[in-house]
């Protein structure tokens, strides 16, 4: 059995911790990936810029 949009609307908010009403879209919800990282050592930005290896600097 699936929920509707109107019972998702209904039972969501107590079950999913970042519940947002405008993710409902007819019977589904969006969710979305969130990407964190630690840096845990010092890095010479120097170094992180004439790198090749790290093309996101």
């Amino acid at each position: 059995m699936f929920w509707g949009g109107e019972r998702l609307k209904d039972e969501l908010g107590d079950l999913i911790e970042d519940y947002d009403v405008k993710r409902v879209d007819r019977a589904a919800y969006r969710l979305r990936v969130v990407v964190t990282f630690t840096c845990r050592r010092r890095v010479n930005r120097t170094t992180l810029a004439t790198n090749p290896r790290n093309r996101w600097a």
